[in-house]
């Protein structure tokens, strides 16, 4: 249920079929390569490499492999129909009524099929990139739940239709669509054998081997598997242990994903609470106060906050012109929400600490108008729009 990128192949011969494996003294298997293709990533635990030498894509008996098959997928498709629903339910939430994929693929016999998934990508853009090769990684195409859904697997889920019509099997070569195809068999001798079986739900090479194994290497594996016998015992054991990985993984994803959501709602929920408690204790939002500083045209933010304290980030200490008194004379203009102006004088001194002043009224008027306008400290304070846009703005005078 993988998608994996190619890369460079390793010598030739590294993972030769018909080299003796080496044995250590004792009669134990030395360790060789092809216990890790490639040499990426940690070499496989020995019950994987048991189950990677086990896995064939060959019937036996063909029509009890069928019907193997088809009693395993309505088994899948039961357990996983809470899964489906919920997922059909959330793509027609995010992006309306085009929730399915079809797409040709390959299967046995190069016969073309029409394969199915959960669409996750932009179709027509993402059609056009990928004429001639696999889908880049970070391609930015994905739906609003695509990279969710992909990074788990669960858009692949639709595919057990194509097991139980017959296209797939449930353990077998991934299949690839035709231009790929076309693009690898030039490339890779050998590589048309994948479609001696029919292609799986399932690609044991993309389980089994990292994201940076090379489709020489995958292509090998899946040559050597579809011309060894199929163990049903070890399919299982297979199938088990990637149910339980995707299993796992959609829930690290959406544990991951709803703990970033209550972040921010956290966030969010705390920032509103600072917002009422400065409202309550008369103080304005930090975005309704402005400050013009000498040399600057445009208009600095300020936070007002409780204590008579100025916080003007663009001022971190007073202006040359004002050090040797130790204040700074500044006029608050506060624009009323019906329109009209308030002015108030006041005088910054230090704080303390960089960008924080004291401010204090100069005249009887001013505080009135710093008290009426701007901290609201009246009973009946200035009428407000519905949405509360009373902006106040500041000029060092």
């Amino acid at each position: 249920m993988t998608k994996m990128a190619g890369a460079e192949s390793p010598p030739a011969g590294q993972l030769s079929e018909t080299t003796a494996p080496a044995r250590a003294p004792g009669g134990r298997r030395k360790a060789s390569p092809g216990d890790n293709p490639a040499g990426l990533g940690p070499v496989l635990a020995p019950s994987r490499r048991r189950l990677r030498r086990q896995i064939g894509f060959q019937p036996r008996y063909p029509r009890l492999y069928r019907a193997y098959n088809i009693a395993a997928a309505l088994l899948i498709l039961i357990a996983a129909w809470p899964t489906l629903v919920l997922i059909s339910l959330a793509l027609l939430a995010t992006q309306g009524r085009e929730i399915f994929y079809r797409g040709p693929r390959l299967g046995k016999d190069s016969r073309v099929f029409q394969i199915y998934k959960f669409r996750t990508l932009n179709t027509a853009a993402a059609a056009q990139m990928t004429r001639d090769r696999a889908l880049p990684q970070n391609s930015g195409l994905e739906t609003p739940l695509g990279k969710f859904l992909r990074d788990t697997r669960l858009d692949e889920l639709p595919q057990i239709f194509n097991v139980l019509r017959g296209d797939m099997n449930l353990c077998g070569p991934r299949p690839v669509r035709p231009e790929i195809a076309a693009i690898e068999s030039a490339r890779i001798p050998g590589y048309a054998t994948r479609f001696a079986v029919k292609p799986g739900l399932v690609g044991p090479s993309q389980a089994l081997m990292s994201h940076g194994t090379s489709k020489r290497i995958r292509a090998m594996f899946n040559n050597t598997a579809s011309r060894r016998p199929v163990s049903m015992a070890s399919e299982i054991r297979l199938l088990a242990a990637i149910g339980w990985a995707v299993a796992r993984r959609s829930a690290t994803e959406l544990y991951s994903r709803l703990a970033r959501m209550l972040r921010r709602q956290w966030r969010r929920a705390r920032a509103w609470g600072h917002r009422m408690a400065d409202l309550m204790l008369g103080v304005e939002p930090e975005r309704m106060v402005e400050v013009r500083l000498p040399g600057m045209p445009a208009l600095q933010k300020v936070r007002v906050h409780s204590g008579l304290v100025l916080e003007i980030p663009a001022l971190p200490e007073l202006p040359p012109s004002s050090v040797a008194s130790g204040c700074c004379p500044v006029t608050l203009v506060v624009k009323l929400p019906r329109g009209g102006v308030r002015r108030a004088r006041v005088v910054l001194r230090p704080q303390g600490r960089p960008g924080h002043y004291f401010y204090t009224a100069s005249s009887a008027a001013s505080e009135h108008v710093v008290e009426r306008y701007l901290l609201g400290l009246t009973v009946l304070g200035p009428t407000r729009r519905r949405d509360g846009d009373q902006r106040s703005h500041a000029g060092l005078g």
